[in-house]
């Protein structure tokens, strides 16, 4: 997707910050076509696990998750198994999550704070 909007605004002369611009198109499609659907479809217990997520820059450890969800660890371990399981989350070593789809955290953080608008 980004090859496409860089080419395209190549081919018609696109002037000014060319990478930055055809990045913020690319994350914009993909947060409306991708992320918004995988979004919706998500219960709100879901919503909320992957909401804890998104305090961490990169992974999540289950450490932190439980911490932060103020949950029991059998609580924590059906929601990790459940998101695993849809392909929204990865495990990404010993105890540690991570988001399936890039840009997902940006995309939660932005949902985040339309929520508490």
């Amino acid at each position: 997707m980004i090859g496409y909007y860089l080419w395209e605004n190549i081919k018609n002369n696109y002037s000014g910050d060319l990478i930055a611009q055809v990045l913020v198109e690319a994350k914009d499609r993909l947060f409306r076509n991708v992320h918004q659907l995988v979004y919706d479809k998500l219960s709100p217990k879901d919503k909320e696990f992957l909401f804890a997520m998104a305090d961490d820059y990169s992974q999540s450890s289950n450490k932190d998750i439980l911490a932060r969800l103020g949950k029991d660890k059998n609580y924590v371990s059906m929601y990790r198994a459940r998101l695993i399981s849809r392909g929204i989350v990865t495990s990404t070593g010993y105890g540690t999550l991570g988001y399936a789809y890039p840009y997902m955290r940006e995309f939660l953080i932005e949902k985040r704070n339309e929520i508490a608008l």
